[in-house]
């Protein structure tokens, strides 16, 4: 289960970073709260990852992979 809570942790990451760059410098209230949610969700889901996981693993994969994401989405704008 803890790698299911990883992976809820890296979309809510992806998420997060994608309102964050639609809230236009928090200046569009419903993208704003919607990364701040996605966010939220994410360190959540990351520290219940952590009740089955050593923080060095969870972490690198968690960080890794959202890069690889941000990446692969963002690459197209």
């Amino acid at each position: 289960m803890s790698y299911v809570y990883l992976a809820i942790a890296i979309i809510g990451e992806f998420l997060g970073t994608t309102f964050l760059k639609m809230s236009d410098g928090f200046t569009k209230l419903l993208f704003s709260t919607l990364a701040l949610v996605a966010y939220g969700l994410c360190f959540f889901f990351l520290a219940k990852s952590l009740e089955g996981l050593d923080i060095s693993l969870a972490y690198a994969v968690w960080a890794g992979v959202g890069i690889v994401i941000v990446n692969l989405f963002g690459a197209g704008h």
